[in-house]
């Protein structure tokens, strides 16, 4: 049987949270940048251009580009091997209760909390 501490998984999901709402797929900012070079009409190549600038604004400061991120959607998959403890040997809580708990520190670290 395996164990997962359920600090590990909300530390994880919190960190994954946070490394989403400020850094954009490689493949989308290439397309961006091929759809800035492509465009003619000039807003709305500024436009993009200031889409780039944000996203690169927001991966360089790990900050969100705004504060609307969206919603979480996340989807835990185990095997039947797996059991959830906790790390001080208390009971563990339920897998609802971690998420939230990991979802709230994300936003403890986002552009909300420190009023940027």
């Amino acid at each position: 049987m395996r164990v997962v501490y359920q600090e590990d998984l909300q530390q994880s999901i919190a960190d994954a949270l946070q490394f989403i709402s400020h850094q954009h797929p490689p493949d989308f900012v290439r397309a961006l940048r091929r759809a800035h070079a492509a465009e003619t009409h000039a807003p709305a190549k500024a436009a993009i251009e200031q889409l780039l600038i944000n996203s690169r604004l927001a991966a360089i400061s790990h900050r969100p580009i705004c504060q609307d991120t969206g919603v979480a959607q996340l989807f835990l998959r185990a095997g039947v091997g797996v059991q959830f403890a906790r790390r001080d040997g208390a009971a563990p809580t339920g897998l609802q209760a971690v998420v939230d708990a990991a979802v709230r520190a994300a936003q403890r670290d986002s552009v909300i909390a420190h009023g940027l």
